[in-house]
């Protein structure tokens, strides 16, 4: 789990194959986004203007992104987060683009605690996505 294009760098150089890293940064730019296509890593999507930017980029190079989509989990007790969408929200923005260029290979959330109550909330929504038809007829998996 990487957080920026130096810590990406870091572990490409250190040998670590881009197939074994996500990239979790919260600001994705043009330039993280190309290493990590690259490289093969998994791009951790937070919102639509990410989502749009990788769709781009991988129409641009010709092959499709591996991305990960982040759930803002909802859910009584559980405290607002500002990374990721809702599983309606992500639905919505996945039928808004040319999934061509999208391999979606997991699912997951952001809390803002350590709760297990939180936890259980955010893998009832995860796992609820797990299998979403996807507009092209693909489905999200687990990992």
């Amino acid at each position: 789990d990487v957080a920026s294009r130096a810590e990406l760098r870091q572990s490409l150089d250190a040998g670590l194959p881009g197939e074994r890293i996500i990239v979790s940064a919260a600001v994705k730019d043009r330039r993280l986004i190309a290493t990590a296509m690259e490289a093969g890593a998994v791009l951790s999507l937070d919102n639509r203007d990410e989502l749009a930017d990788v769709v781009d980029q991988a129409r641009e190079a010709g092959a499709p992104a591996r991305v990960a989509l982040r759930l803002a989990v909802v859910a009584p007790g559980v405290a607002p987060t500002r990374f990721g969408l809702t599983a309606q929200q992500w639905l919505a923005e996945l039928a808004a683009v040319d999934g061509d260029h999208l391999r979606i290979e997991g699912l997951h959330f952001h809390l803002n605690g350590y709760a297990v109550a939180d936890r259980v909330a955010g893998m009832r929504e995860a796992l609820a996505g797990v299998g979403w038809p996807h507009p092209r007829g693909r489905t999200a998996a687990a990992s």
